[in-house]
This record gives structure tokens, C-alpha cells and sequence, in this order.
């Protein structure tokens, strides 16, 4: 016979985007919600309590969702210890990494009857197509085994087309890197139409912001804005500086300091990447086709610099 949900208490490891909505989904089924968070910034939905020690969480849990995402692990984030701190006839749910539950482990929990049941959506090994799928779970009453295909639907994949489509021009047209796995997170409007951003990466070691402001006070850019964000291994500097609407010889003199700021940026030890950002007209540089007689779109010749002047990315550096 089945088990009302009604009641019981439901233990959400990893409080993210699909946890909270997780959370949210089973308050209106009458679920006392409980969810453990490594990270500090996170702001509880509805009635959901946080508790700060996991296996004070899981004594109290009745249904295990676990949304741990991210690299491979060590050793799995829920083991043999924590799933014996369960309730006896808990049930486990793992929509997060492949490595996030110990399998071996779960499945001697069900064998035993400590644990009720299980669905597991992510496997660390997956069979290519024609190949039997191979887990200790297969064949175990009250398991549920699914492909990784937790959001594989019509409308899923669209919004995840949209999604990846908004923030690439977010990339292109701020510099913005909100959500970026590998490289230090800013969200920042478009510049304004007085001032061509520079975004700069480099290797996170002293030293750096100090040549770089050296390299801007020797050319003579005015600093409109300037944003420095590290993660520990990278540094990423977006840099606003003021454009020139001046008479066409000094439009010149500007776009050549701009050249010149551009390469002695580059030149800067431990410089990763230098770029310039797409404009509102959809041109890089410091001045669209109409602000100047000289010939050629400036969008190509930017292109053409970067193309020619671009340093190879390690390969645990976004590729954009």
C-alpha cells in the first residue's frame, strides 16, 4: 500500500534553482520542508526551515531529495553514515551529480528495508546506445531509474536554448558572467553610448591591478568605471572608458590611445584575454561606421586584432 506525503518531512540537500522549487512544490502538498546549504546567501521560500547541520536534518527526514550538483567528488556527499541517520522507511531521491549518493551503499540500505525506496536520475556510467545498463539498483523493489532525463521536454529545451542565447549576448554586450561555472561571477548593465568597455583576464596573482591601472595612466584613458571580481584562480576587470564625441581629428587621437590601451593590456604579465564589447549599433570598438570617414567596418577590423593578437585559454577557462 502506498504513503501519504501529507505530513512528512521532506529534506532537500542543495538549495538551489531546482531545490527551491522542489521545496516550494511540496509545501502545497502538505510537506513540512527542511533543506541543508553549503552556501550563505540563500533565502529560504515559503515555510522552509534551514538547518545548518546536515545530520541533525536527516534524523528528522522522511524523504531525502538531494540537488548537489557540480564536479566530480571524492567520495560521495551522502554515504553509508548518512543514510543510516535516515528515519527507517525513509525514502531517498537523488536529481543532483552522479557522485552526490554512494549506490552500493543505498542499495544495501533498501536490501535491509532502512530505507523504503529510491529514484536516481543520474549514474556516474551510462551505456552507449545498444549496451545493457548495468546498476546494483536494477531489480529492487520500490527503485525508479531514470536516463538523466529529469528536464527533457519540449518546453525545457527551449527555454534552456533562450537561456544560453540571453546570457552569451549578455557576454557579447556587458561582459557579464552571472552563472558562469569557471570563471569569476559579475552582472553589470551595457555601458552607456559615452563609454567603450574593456573586459581583461588575467591569472588571480598580485601584481596585476597594479599594471594595469600603471598601463591606463600612461595612455591617458579616462576611467568612466572600473570592476575588479576574482574566484581564487582568475581575475576579470571590466573597464568603462570615456568616449570621444568630439571634432574628427580628435575622434582620431581617441581611437588611437584606444589602440594603444588595448595592446599594452595585452601586454600586461599574466594577461588571459582582452576584449572589447559589442556595441548598441552591433559594431566592437570605441566608434561605430558613422563616426568616422575612414573606411572599413570597424567591427571587421576589430575581429581581425583579436583573431590575430588572441591568447590561447587554458583549457579550465570559459571558451568565449
Amino acid at each position: 500500500m502506498g504513503r501519504e506525503i501529507r505530513g512528512q518531512t521532506l529534506g532537500i540537500v542543495g538549495y538551489g534553482r531546482v531545490g527551491r522549487q522542489v521545496s516550494v512544490m511540496a509545501e502545497t502538498m502538505g510537506m513540512r520542508v527542511l533543506f541543508y546549504e553549503r552556501k550563505q546567501d540563500v533565502l529560504e521560500l515559503g515555510n522552509a526551515v534551514r538547518v545548518h547541520d546536515l545530520d541533525e536534518m536527516l534524523t528528522e527526514t522522511d524523504c531525502l531529495s538531494v540537488h548537489v550538483g557540480g564536479q566530480a567528488m571524492e567520495t560521495s556527499f551522502i554515504g553509508e553514515r548518512e543514510l543510516q541517520m535516515l528515519k527507517k522507511g525513509a525514502i531517498v531521491i537523488n536529481n543532483g551529480a552522479p557522485d552526490s549518493i554512494d549506490i552500493e551503499a543505498l542499495t544495501e540500505m533498501i536490501k535491509s528495508k532502512h530505507v523504503a525506496g529510491a529514484a536516481i536520475d543520474a549514474f556516474r556510467e551510462k551505456p552507449d546506445q545498444g549496451e545493457v545498463f548495468h546498476s546494483p539498483l536494477r531489480g529492487l523493489p520500490n527503485v525508479i531509474l531514470t536516463p538523466g532525463m529529469a528536464g527533457a521536454t519540449v518546453d525545457a529545451t527551449k527555454a534552456a536554448a533562450m537561456e544560453v542565447s540571453t546570457k552569451l549576448m549578455h557576454v557579447m554586450t556587458a561582459g557579464s558572467t552571472a552563472t558562469c561555472v569557471n570563471l569569476p561571477q559579475v552582472e553589470v548593465a551595457r555601458p552607456s553610448k559615452t563609454a567603450h568597455r574593456i573586459v581583461h583576464m588575467h591569472r588571480s596573482v598580485p601584481g596585476v591591478m597594479s599594471n594595469i591601472n600603471s598601463v591606463i595612466a600612461a595612455t591617458g584613458a579616462n576611467i568612466h568605471g572600473q570592476l575588479l571580481q576574482t574566484d581564487g584562480s582568475h581575475g576579470y576587470v571590466i573597464l568603462d572608458v570615456g568616449r570621444s564625441h568630439a571634432r574628427a581629428h580628435e575622434r582620431t587621437q581617441h581611437r588611437q590611445m584606444m589602440k594603444k590601451l588595448k595592446s599594452q593590456l595585452r601586454a600586461v604579465p599574466h594577461t588571459m584575454y582582452v576584449r572589447s564589447m559589442l556595441r548598441s549599433d552591433n559594431t566592437f570598438g570605441q566608434l561605430s561606421p558613422s563616426e568616422t570617414m575612414s573606411t572599413g567596418s570597424l567591427h571587421e577590423r576589430d575581429m581581425s586584432k583579436h583573431r590575430a593578437l588572441q591568447v590561447k585559454l587554458d583549457d579550465d577557462v570559459a571558451d568565449w
